[in-house]
């Protein structure tokens, strides 16, 4: 017995580098998967769709919302309407939502406004919302998505002063807006993190997760 126990601990020892590096070629090849498998709503579905689902409504946005939704599924498990909320500290949002959201909430304000639903523009890009809603939000100054570790430069940034109250009745103001991005800076094959930089204080620094950015449409 004395012989074999040494034997024993040397053969779980060589074992767990193998055992772990298997686990490590599963994950990337997970990854590889998952990120083959993505498919990205294009212009001409989301039209068809919409059109589709603004008949079946009958003027009712919640009913709209459901119709789009359920036809997107059929195309991209786990889609959702709802934006993807990069962060969420005191008094301010950052959101990010692809073409198809974008073009379906401006079709759905049409609806709730009852308003004829005239030329809606496609917006082939990735918004990043920046939404301060109290006094505590932070001064964002600037956003910086970085892709498998590199910057990606934006397409265009909308950050502008906004006036926001405070309880003494006076008004502070602090950036909102937002900043667009080429829709393949949020591909899931990649890492993909957002930084946004205030004028005092921590940066708000977000790594998304796969689903996160696979929910990007």
């Amino acid at each position: 017995m004395r012989r074999v126990l040494p034997l024993i601990g040397l053969f779980v020892f060589a074992c767990m580098p193998i055992g772990a590096h298997a686990q490590a070629r599963a994950t990337r090849s997970n990854q590889r998967r998952a990120a083959t498998s993505f498919r990205r709503l294009n212009e001409d579905e989301v039209k068809s769709i919409a059109a589709k689902a603004v008949q079946e409504a009958s003027g009712d946005p919640d009913r709209f919302d459901a119709i789009a939704s359920r036809e997107i599924l059929k195309l991209v498990p786990g889609f959702s309407r709802a934006r993807v909320i990069a962060a969420s500290v005191p008094g301010l949002t950052i959101t990010v939502a692809g073409p198809a959201n974008l073009f379906l909430d401006d079709t759905r304000e049409f609806i709730r406004k009852m308003e004829p639903i005239g030329h809606i523009t496609w917006h082939p890009y990735i918004l990043v919302a920046i939404t301060p809603t109290t006094m505590e939000a932070p001064n964002i100054e600037r956003i910086v998505i970085m892709r498998d570790g590199a910057i990606v430069t934006p397409l265009e940034t909308f950050l502008s002063p906004a006036r926001v109250a405070i309880p003494t009745g006076m008004r502070i103001q602090v950036n909102r807006g937002a900043v667009t991005y080429s829709p393949p800076a949020f591909n899931p094959d990649k890492p993909v993190k957002l930084t946004a930089i205030p004028t005092v204080g921590h940066n708000i620094v977000v790594t998304f997760s796969q689903a996160q950015l696979r929910q990007i449409q």
